[in-house]
C-alpha cells in the first residue's frame, strides 16, 4: 500500500470512529509504527486530524459540515458585530 493510500484509509478512520491509535494502525495496515506516525504527521501538517498522544482524533472543523459550518459562523459573527463608527465613540458622548 502506497503512502498516499494508507494516509487516505487513517483519515477515513478518523472520520468514521472519531479518532484512531498508532498501535491499532500498525496491526491494521502491517506497517511500523514509524511509518503510521510519519503518515499521522503529514494528515495533521495538513491540517486534516489532530494528533495526541498515541494517537489522533477529527478535527471538528473538517469532519463532515465542520469546514462550513465555521464558514457560516465566521460570516454571522461579522454581520453582527457592530459598525466601526460605534467602537469610536467614547464612554462620556463625545
Amino acid at each position: 500500500m502506497l503512502a498516499a493510500q494508507r494516509q487516505s484509509w487513517i483519515l477515513e478512520e478518523v472520520r468514521r470512529i472519531g479518532g484512531v491509535r498508532v498501535s491499532d494502525l500498525t496491526q491494521a495496515l502491517g506497517v511500523s509504527d514509524m511509518t503510521v506516525r510519519r503518515d499521522l504527521d503529514m494528515l495533521a501538517r495538513k491540517g486534516l486530524i489532530e494528533k495526541v498522544h498515541g494517537g489522533a482524533t477529527a478535527r471538528p472543523h473538517v469532519c463532515g459540515r465542520g469546514l462550513q459550518n465555521l464558514r457560516d459562523h465566521r460570516l454571522q459573527r461579522s454581520a453582527w458585530w457592530p459598525p466601526s463608527n460605534i467602537l469610536n465613540m467614547s464612554i462620556f458622548g463625545v
